[in-house]
């Protein structure tokens, strides 16, 4: 049987593939100009937060400073994109990875209010969320197998 910090890990990394998911999947509605609901705002809200948490985590790292949200949740987030991260390098210039992921973060926030002027910007979100989403997959087919069960997936 799972312990309680397995369950929590594994109920994390799941809303982060849900989020992944989601966000990817709303990036490339706004970047095909189609319109968006209500809910896919609420997605490129939630999308914009956690590219806030990453950026705000690898300032912390390398700053020691947390400027926006609580030093765990931050921590947290970083440690999640730490996967799409290194699959993602070419595209963090100079190592600056918290600038990197505070402009993806608004940019995406700001298509959540209509405005997709930042194609490229979003165009990084969205391969962003794609990479994490992958990620986050196999992290739960290896880490967190059905039950216990280590010869069984939960994906394909």
């Amino acid at each position: 049987m799972s312990g309680p910090n397995t369950m929590l890990r594994e109920a994390e990394y799941l809303d982060c593939g849900f989020l992944a998911a989601q966000s990817q999947e709303t990036i490339s509605k706004l970047l095909g100009e189609k319109p968006l609901s209500e809910s896919d705002r609420q997605i490129l809200g939630a999308a914009s937060d956690f590219l806030n948490k990453v950026s705000d985590g690898a300032n912390l790292v390398s700053t020691g400073r947390s400027e926006r949200h609580n030093s765990r949740a931050s921590m947290q987030a970083l440690d999640v994109a730490m996967g799409p991260l290194e699959v993602l390098h070419d595209l963090i210039r100079d190592g600056e990875v918290a600038d990197f992921f505070k402009g993806l973060a608004e940019a995406t926030k700001k298509a959540s209010g209509g405005d997709n002027s930042q194609i490229e910007q979003l165009e990084n979100s969205k391969r962003f969320f794609q990479v994490l989403y992958n990620s986050t997959l196999k992290t739960l087919n290896n880490d967190f197998p059905p039950l216990g069960d280590r010869s069984g997936k939960l994906c394909f």
